[in-house]
């Protein structure tokens, strides 16, 4: 992932929040792409991105929906 981010051949939308989720996921438990919704989610304005993956709810970007099904 850490390639891709740093070649110039792609072109890739909201680079910053990508480098944001790279770090995240580099140390977290959930997958690169939970962390790069909640990257660009936190870049729109949200405190936090709702989900029912467990181990993405371990990092501070997430939270539980209140309920289970």
């Amino acid at each position: 992932m850490k390639l891709i981010l740093e070649t110039e051949v792609f072109e890739i939308e909201n680079r910053d929040c990508a480098w944001r989720a790279y770090y995240d996921f580099d140390e977290g438990q959930a997958d690169f792409s939970d962390y790069f919704i909640a990257q660009i989610n936190k870049a729109h304005g949200a405190s936090v991105t709702v989900t029912f993956d467990e181990r993405a709810m371990t990092h501070r970007l997430f939270k539980s929906p209140g309920f289970q099904f």
